[in-house]
């Protein structure tokens, strides 16, 4: 047939990974990791427990690409789920992927899913002050549609030109339909006075 003269709807919008059924016996895995495949499960909305298996380099480029808060199309048999990466089992010798764990979603429900937090701009008070940026959260929760989960949050410093000034869950920008779930006066990131000074009170000290 002709191609559409408009883009579909956002179905196709998802990365997409092969995966193929396997059995759950411990004996095949050891076969499969032999041909660079990792074991894993699919759990979740509709699935019950179904033992999958897909191949490491191709999880590896989509996992870098997602992360583990982005939906992506696991493909059974040629039918698309949409699934997060919810669990990596890492080998401790190798620190080759081991065994990954895909939870299965319902698209029309909210989720909650950690989403990492990623400084933006530039704290005056670092330049100016020789200050020190202090991140007391990496990452915070949210809650919305599995489609809305956003990939980072942005945090702009730019505001901190003081000691002490700080940034709160509150001054995070997300979308209306997004919500952060810890709570609005939890600090983010802070501007902390140079250590230098207090280190050389406790050396002064022990040469009197």
């Amino acid at each position: 047939g002709r191609s559409l003269p408009y883009p579909l709807p956002a179905m196709a919008a998802f990365p997409a990974l092969q995966a193929t059924p396997r059995m759950a016996s411990g004996k095949k895995v050891k076969y499969l990791r032999k041909e660079r495949r990792i074991p894993g499960i699919l759990y979740g909305h509709k699935t019950g427990n179904q033992p999958l298996a897909c191949k490491e380099q191709e999880f590896h480029k989509i996992f870098q690409r997602a992360g583990e808060n982005t939906v992506i199309d696991l493909t059974i048999e040629g039918k698309p789920i949409p699934v997060l990466i919810h669990h990596i089992d890492f080998d401790p010798v190798t620190g080759c992927y081991a065994h990954v764990d895909f939870l299965a979603l319902d698209l029309t429900k909210e989720i909650t899913a950690p989403v990492p937090l990623k400084a933006v701009g530039e704290a005056p008070g670092v330049k100016d002050l020789g200050g020190i940026l202090v991140h007391t959260r990496s990452v915070v929760t949210v809650r919305c549609l599995p489609k809305d989960i956003p990939s980072a949050i942005e945090v702009d410093v730019s505001s901190l030109a003081n000691f002490h000034d700080l940034i709160t869950v509150a001054a995070l920008h997300v979308p209306a339909n997004v919500k952060i779930l810890e709570k609005p006066e939890e600090i983010v990131v802070s501007l902390q006075p140079p250590r230098k000074e207090e280190e050389e009170v406790p050396a002064a000290a022990a040469a009197g």
